[in-house]
């Protein structure tokens, strides 16, 4: 990606942060048709929700797996069992645990309920801050996408060495980077691996843990250490040469 692009990009999602507004249960009012308009009501005003609220929402009422496997079922009502999974959680629990509604900016579209204290997000603009700070610091990274939305931004950096494993397979030739993903409630770092055929490439997420930023005072700092580490190992994903092996041995 070239400078001008990606100035247009920070100045297009810098300030692209998601709303938020501190809720209890309580405040939260269901309708049998809530689940079918995807509205809720709250201080008896109408708020706008995506299906990712509801999955949240029976999460937290420990209802999730009955979620999953039912509420596309046209028979099956499953905004009476989200009324009353509501009550029975407030009976249950009680009404002082806070949570937050989190909407696009834009949309207003709320798509999160989460624990206030599962809030672990910098802001858009800390965000670019630290990807400047990660360019500066390896020669060899290249910013390879910046993509966002009202609900957050992804900013993605790739290795420009290439790593060949020709004892595993002609092809098998790749770069690995690393994702800065600062969408609804998290900041996060995941690895990234493009794999080079031919004159096409895939890339795809590994499947090594994400590492969470935080929103701490040492966050920034923190998150500057880990790619550090990441810059040592060449960016290559824990375990991925076993993986890898593991995929493309003969049994």
């Amino acid at each position: 990606m070239d400078q001008i692009t990606y100035l247009q990009k920070k100045q297009q999602f810098i300030g692209a942060d998601p709303l938020i507004k501190p809720i209890t249960l309580s405040q939260i009012g269901l309708t049998n048709e809530s689940l079918i308009n995807h509205k809720i009501i709250v201080d008896d005003t109408p708020i706008h929700v995506s299906d990712s609220f509801f999955t949240d929402l029976s999460g937290i009422l420990k209802i999730d797996r009955l979620y999953k496997e039912t509420h596309k079922h046209e028979d099956f009502d499953f905004g009476q069992v989200l009324m009353k999974g509501v009550k029975d959680y407030k009976q249950r629990v009680g009404d002082t645990t806070d949570y937050y509604l989190i909407a696009g900016q834009q949309s207003k579209t709320v798509n999160s309920i989460v624990p206030s204290n599962s809030y672990n997000r910098l802001s858009n603009e800390s965000i670019f801050k630290l990807s400047e700070m990660i360019l500066n610091s390896d020669s060899n990274l290249e910013l390879s996408n910046v993509t966002g939305s009202d609900y957050g931004v992804r900013i993605q950096f790739m290795n420009s060495q290439e790593f060949s494993y020709l004892n595993i397979g002609p092809d098998e030739a790749f770069k690995f980077g690393i994702g800065l993903n600062n969408i609804g409630y998290t900041s996060t770092f995941e690895d990234y691996v493009y794999r080079l055929v031919c004159s096409n490439g895939m890339i795809a997420k590994s499947n090594s843990r994400e590492y969470k930023i935080g929103n701490s005072k040492d966050a920034i700092a923190n998150a500057l250490v880990y790619m550090n580490l990441r810059k040592e190992a060449g960016y290559i994903p824990a375990r991925f040469i076993e993986n890898l092996e593991r995929a493309t041995s003969v049994t």
